[in-house]
């Protein structure tokens, strides 16, 4: 039995890789039960984008209200809901010894799951999402109690052979065990798979300018969208260029003048099947990712772009190199703003057709790799064998609406 929880997620909110993260549990472990928890809404979102699950049963669960989505802050009313929820959940199959799965890691969820493993011997893992960047740019209390509930010090205590850290790219890992050795055996690496269920056959757009270029998700400072819009800006007048922000401005945005743009992004979310529709529509995915937010966290654009097989126009991380080294020409990396500007320059001047067919090409390759099927075997390798203890309880199948 592998029991799935996301303590923090609402609606959308990381739903194509949770749909994933179950999928590719599911191949690796075919036949087990699994059994997920999550906010309701979010359950109806994850249903849809997974499919037919035949050994996993979906379960609401109730956030409190006034907790924030984000969990990056963290509390002890936070890590108090958490320890009510998991134990909770954990009593209903204790016969079954199961596997425990948190789905977003919190200082004071990884808090609670820590109790949890420690009084119940649980096998656990903790999903590591952006949340790690707080490590070296959150906020630290003057307050010794809440300066606690940061990753860091939460971390150090909270860790062994069967309390287990899963990270999404191997560059995460590697920067995580320098910041905190303590921790550097007990992490595990999946790399953020692709949602199979969105790759289409829909025809690419055809291979003449005007070169459709663009943006996509929340439009924030972290993705490097100030630097976008400048290129944009600078650029609008480039007939043989288009450009485009695909997603929602965060509201640091929101009010500004975007000059440019073929297209109008506002402050809502764009229904998931319109957002991959129109990603299909681009010739290049564009992202200027500055300073070093991406070396702790997985960028799910990566990962859209790979899905829609859409090249990249992005900056130098450990990440971006790794994808390069790994399937050669997927598009454009370059060191600074002016070098971005020079890519979009000589994209409207001269345009190679053939060039852009082996950068498509090459990102169907590594979206091949990050396909569930492909990924299901090395993650089964980081749980602990099936439990040969027969089924117990369970709860009620959850029918979202």
């Amino acid at each position: 039995m592998i029991v799935v929880v996301e303590l923090s997620s609402r609606a959308q909110r990381h739903a194509p890789f949770n749909a994933m993260l179950l999928r590719t549990i599911s191949l690796g472990r075919p036949g087990e039960a699994i059994s997920f928890w999550a906010d309701p809404a979010h359950l109806a979102e994850v249903r849809k984008m997974l499919g037919d699950a035949p050994a996993t049963t979906y379960n609401p669960l109730r956030i409190w209200s006034h907790l924030p989505e984000k969990i990056e802050f963290s509390s002890y009313r936070r890590f108090w809901h958490g320890l009510r929820t998991l134990f909770g959940i954990h009593y209903r199959y204790r016969d079954q010894k199961p596997v425990m799965v948190v789905a977003s890691g919190s200082p004071s969820g990884i808090l609670a799951a820590y109790a949890l493993h420690r009084v119940r011997g649980s096998f656990t893992q903790i999903i590591c999402h952006g949340e790690l960047t707080t490590i070296e740019n959150g906020w630290v209390p003057r307050n010794p109690f809440y300066r606690f509930l940061r990753h860091e010090p939460v971390m150090r205590l909270c860790h062994g052979p069967e309390f287990r850290y899963v990270v999404l790219e191997q560059p995460i890992k590697e920067r995580l065990q320098r910041l905190i050795p303590k921790v550097a055996a007990t992490i595990d690496v999946l790399p953020h798979p692709v949602n199979e269920r969105e790759i289409t056959a829909s025809a690419p757009p055809p291979v003449r300018p005007p070169i459709r270029v663009g943006s996509l998700g929340v439009a924030t400072y972290a993705k490097g969208f100030d630097i976008w819009a400048r290129l944009v800006a600078t650029l609008s007048e480039t007939a043989s260029l288009e450009f485009y922000h695909i997603g929602r401005l965060h509201p640091d945005f929101l009010g500004q003048q975007l000059k440019g743009f073929a297209n109008s992004p506002g402050p809502e979310d764009l229904p998931r099947s319109d957002f991959i529709a129109r990603v299909q529509e681009l010739h290049y995915v564009c992202l200027p990712l500055p300073g070093r937010y991406y070396e702790l966290a997985a960028s799910a654009t990566l990962i859209d772009a790979m899905t829609c097989r859409k090249p990249l126009i992005t900056m130098r991380t450990r990440l971006t190199e790794q994808l390069f080294a790994e399937a050669g020409d997927i598009g454009f990396l370059c060191q600074e703003e002016a070098e971005l500007e020079r890519v979009l320059r000589n994209l409207s001047l001269q345009f190679d057709p053939n060039r852009y067919d082996q950068q498509v090409a090459n990102m169907g390759l590594l979206r091949q790799r990050r396909m569930p099927a492909a990924l299901a075997s090395a993650y089964a390798a980081t749980l602990p064998p099936p439990s040969s203890i027969p089924e117990g309880v369970r709860p009620a199948h959850y029918m979202p609406g």
